[in-house]
């Protein structure tokens, strides 16, 4: 029998912001065009698909841009028809990508300090794909300008957005509903109109596995679960709304929903190991944890929010305030506004929380284009966590399983990156890791000394509990007997 999983994001608090903090009067995309989350959030701006525009646009504000914003803001405007999705670069605070109903994907440059004066009409590069539209695109997690993008005439395109070449297309039999890489881009997996998720292979671009997905052939989504190499998906089968992790193509776990319609996105945050699902159109966010051992998939809770949403996206995690124990936040898309959520545990916040916050990503990149279309494969540079002032420690990590106790596997830390300015240098040598090594085996048995030391603790703290109980109960004997009186 599968033992009960216990989590530390049982209880998640959600805070919105006051309405003076929010950002009002965005007229964003229905979204009943678009597969994708209507706005997306990076370090510095929001992009947000809009509504009724003539050709594409989406609008671009700062992060800081609260109140009313102006009808008349400036927009990035260069697609003929529909901009469909919006994506910003992960190693790059202001570049953008966005894809459209013109059958193109095209990068922007925004200024540091936004857009001001004329809408944005002239892109970086474009990528063309077979003239059908481009509904879903995702940057390479490792490698820098390397996009990936679904395209209406069922194939999955990958492309080099600085040079608009294209790499490489995944041909599928059927429209495909969702796209996703893995933690360190050397896969990426898809859901398809024929019930399939297949798994790909990128640089021996074939399928490397595949499985009958979800029952009906209505929309799907699916992510992979950061390191562990799981993947979950979103779905319905006959008559209801559900969520799958796949631990192998064959061995899974099912949990059923509800009968609402409303397709469900999910996000992964590799650092909590926690899952948050919304629908467009839905009132309530549902939160799940992976976990290593069965059960591997644990419902967390769900919280309420007052209006149907319509769009969404994540704040990215090197800009949350972790000292206030905030572990993601949420810009949600409501009526017109855009109003951040800050999502936290109730725990001390005085104190950094080291078991909770370990890592996040870095914003540099681990590999160049070219050593890409080379066949170099590369894991993800990430950054520790760590209180003002501290140093932050900088770490190669790849896909090995995951330790429940710190959210990040110990040995997945396989290299330390020296850093000169902003230049990072993914080979080290032989006598950096055996150091590494060393004391990653010091701190082991430290841990293991203060656990035993725990265990000695706990015994003594038996031992006195039952002397206080036997104490007790005679000076209750004592207490009723009548004292001889003079």
């Amino acid at each position: 029998m599968a033992s009960k999983q216990h989590s530390k994001f049982r209880h998640l608090k959600l805070t919105p912001n006051k309405s003076d903090r929010c950002m009002q009067n965005i007229i964003c995309s229905s979204g009943g065009h678009s597969d994708s989350t209507i706005c997306d959030v990076g370090r510095s701006f929001i992009a947000i698909i809009l509504e009724g525009q003539s050709g594409g646009s989406f609008l671009v504000i700062r992060l800081d841009e609260y109140g009313r914003i102006p009808i008349d803001h400036c927009k990035v405007s260069g697609h003929s028809k529909k901009v469909l999705d919006v994506k910003w670069s992960p190693f790059n605070d202001n570049i953008v990508a966005s894809c459209s109903e013109d059958s193109t994907v095209k990068s922007w440059y925004i200024p540091e300090n936004g857009l001001t004066g004329s809408h944005l009409e002239d892109c970086l590069v474009q990528c063309n794909a077979s003239g059908k539209k481009i509904t879903s695109i995702s940057w390479h997690p490792t490698a820098k300008d390397i996009i990936g993008g679904i395209c209406n005439d069922c194939n999955v395109y990958i492309w080099r957005i600085d040079q608009g070449d294209c790499l490489f297309i995944a041909q599928h039999p059927a429209v495909i509903h969702s796209f996703a890489w893995n933690f360190d881009g050397t896969l990426f997996a898809t859901t398809c109109k024929d019930q399939l998720i297949r798994c790909w292979d990128v640089y021996e671009r074939q399928v490397l596995w595949k499985t009958k997905g979800h029952q009906s052939n209505k929309q799907s989504k699916l992510c992979f679960c950061g390191s562990t190499n799981y993947i979950f998906s979103t779905g319905f089968n006959v008559s209801q709304r559900e969520v799958t992790l796949w631990i192998t193509k064959v061995d899974f776990v099912t949990m059923s929903l509800d009968s609402a319609s409303s397709v469900l996105y999910p996000f992964y945050d590799e650092d909590t190991m926690v899952l948050s699902v919304i629908g467009k159109g839905d009132t309530t966010i549902r939160y799940y944890q992976v976990f290593k051992t069965k059960p591997q998939l644990m419902f967390l809770t769900l919280s309420q929010v007052p209006e149907p949403i319509k769009g969404f996206g994540f704040l990215p995690k090197s800009e949350i305030n972790f000292m206030d124990c905030e572990i993601a936040r949420l810009y949600l898309l409501q009526a017109s506004i855009l109003q951040p959520i800050s999502i936290s545990v109730t725990r001390l916040t005085s104190v950094f929380q080291e078991d909770i916050f370990c890592y996040y990503e870095s914003a540099e990149p681990s590999m160049t284009p070219d050593e890409f279309c080379k066949g170099t494969k590369r894991g993800r540079i990430m950054l520790k966590f760590a209180p003002k002032g501290s140093k932050q420690e900088p770490s190669i990590m790849k896909q090995i399983d995951v330790d429940e106790t710190c959210n990040v596997p110990s040995d997945q830390i396989t290299a330390t990156v020296d850093v000169v300015g902003k230049h990072w240098e993914a080979s080290v040598s032989s006598e950096s890791y055996d150091a590494l090594k060393k004391e990653y085996e010091s701190k082991c048995t430290e841990v293991d000394l203060l656990k035993s030391h725990l265990e000695t603790l706990n015994i003594k703290v038996v031992e006195l509990q039952a002397e206080i109980i036997s104490l007790h109960s005679k000076l209750s004997s004592l207490s009723s007997t009548t004292l001889p009186q003079d």
